[in-house]
C-alpha cells in the first residue's frame, strides 16, 4: 500500500505569485505546469501537496535560471506569512522558546518532515529535513525554510541578527558567497540535516508583543486542523538520533535509550522486533552519510572519518571499502567525473 502523499499548510506559498513576477515569468504558464491553483496560495486553513510545493521552488529556480530562487523567496518571508506556526512563534515569550515552538510544532505544519532543536556547547540547532523517501527535489526548499526560521528570530533579536552557522544537506554548488551573504553566516554543505545555528544565550532575548493567550488559540486552531501524521517508526526515530550525535564517540544503546526515554532492554527488544540493531542502524547510517559527505562537501577523508565518529582515518577506509568496494577517495573522483 502506498503512503499517502504528505501535506503542507497553503501559507508555505504566502506571496508565490507576486514574486515570480519579479523575475518577469508568466504565472498562468509556471502554474499551470504545476497544475497549482495560485489563489489557493496563501490561505491558512488550505493545505497543498508538499511534493508539488518543493516543485514550486525548483521550478521557479529553473525558469528564472536564478540557482538561488529558494534563498531570495525565504529571505522574504516575514514571520506572519507562515500562517499559524509564524504567529505562534512570535507569540513565544522569547527567541528560544520561538526556536524550540518551531521545532516542536512544525510537524503540524508540514508533514513528512523531522525538525528538532538542540543545545550543545553554548549554541543551539535548529535542524529541518525532509525525509528523502517523501520528497526527491527539495534543496530549493531547505533555503527556503532556513530562510524563515531567521526571520522568525530576528522579530525577536532585531534585523541585523545573524546566526552562527548555516548546514545544509545538498551538495556545495556554487553559490556559498550568496547564501553566506543573505545569512551573514558560514555554510556547511553535505550536512546530516539543514540547519540554522545560533548562540543559546541569545535564547533570552524577548520576543516583542508576545501574547500568552493568543499562541494558545493558535495552538488549538493548528491541532483542529489535524495534519499531523503517525510519528515516524521507531527505527526512523532511532536513525535521527543516531544520525545527528555520529561524531558523538560516547554515543551507544545506553545513551541512545536515555536520549529516547526508554529503558536499554526494552529499545534493544524493540529494534529486534523491528529486524535490526543498534549496531546495524550505526552501520547503515554511517554508509549513507558518508557517501553523502563525500559527494556533497570538500571535507577531506580525515575531516569525514571524524564527523562519522571514527577514531582513525584508516578505520573509516576499511569499512567505506567494505560497503562500496572502493576507496573513499576513488569514490568521490567517480561521482565528480560522473555529475561534470
Amino acid at each position: 500500500m502506498q503512503a499517502p502523499t504528505p501535506q503542507v499548510l497553503a501559507a508555505a506559498a504566502t506571496g508565490i505569485d507576486g514574486f515570480i513576477r519579479r523575475y518577469k515569468l508568466c504565472p498562468d504558464s509556471f502554474f499551470g505546469t504545476l497544475g497549482f491553483a495560485p489563489e489557493t496560495a496563501g490561505q491558512p486553513m488550505s493545505r497543498m501537496d508538499l511534493d508539488l510545493y518543493c516543485r514550486m521552488m525548483e521550478l521557479g529556480a529553473e525558469r528564472s535560471g536564478d540557482v538561488n530562487f529558494g534563498l531570495a523567496y525565504g529571505q522574504a518571508f516575514t514571520p506572519e506569512m507562515l500562517g499559524l506556526i509564524g504567529y505562534i512563534a512570535i507569540n513565544s515569550p522569547d527567541l528560544g522558546t520561538a526556536a524550540q515552538n518551531l521545532a516542536t510544532y512544525f510537524p503540524w505544519h508540514q508533514q513528512g518532515t523531522v525538525t528538532g532543536c538542540r543545545q550543545q556547547g553554548g549554541l543551539t540547532w535548529m535542524s529541518y529535513r525532509i525525509a528523502p523517501e517523501r520528497v526527491h527535489l527539495r534543496d530549493q526548499d531547505a533555503l527556503v525554510t532556513l530562510g524563515m526560521f531567521s526571520n522568525v528570530l530576528r522579530h525577536a533579536a532585531g534585523a541585523d541578527w545573524t546566526p552562527e552557522l548555516i548546514e545544509l544537506e545538498q551538495p556545495e554548488t556554487g553559490s556559498r558567497q550568496e547564501i553566506e551573504a543573505a545569512f551573514g553566516a558560514p555554510v556547511r554543505f553535505g550536512r546530516p540535516a539543514n540547519a540554522l545555528v545560533f548562540r543559546s544565550e541569545d535564547g533570552v532575548r524577548a520576543m516583542p508583543g508576545a501574547d500568552a493567550t493568543l499562541q494558545q488559540l493558535l495552538l488549538c486552531n493548528l491541532r483542529a486542523l489535524s495534519l499531523r501524521e503517525n510519528g515516524p517508526s521507531l527505527t526512523e526515530e532511532v536513525a535521527e538520533v543516531i544520525r545527528l550525535h555520529l561524531r558523538d564517540a560516547e554515543l551507544d544503546l545506553d545513551r541512545l535509550s536515555d536520549r529516547m526515554g526508554l529503558p536499554r532492554w526494552t529499545l534493544q527488544r524493540r529494534l529486534q522486533e523491528c529486524g535490526t540493531s543498534f549496531a546495524r542502524l550505526v552501520e547503515e547510517t554511517r554508509r549513507e552519510q558518508a557517501c553523502r559527505y563525500l559527494e556533497g562537501s570538500r571535507l577531506s577523508i580525515s575531516h569525514i572519518a571524524a564527523e562519522l565518529g571514527y577514531s582513525e582515518p584508516s578505520a573509516f577506509v576499511r569499512a567505506f571499502r567494505r560497503w562500496e568496494n572502493t576507496s573513499p577517495s576513488h569514490y568521490r573522483k567517480a561521482f565528480n567525473a560522473l555529475r561534470h
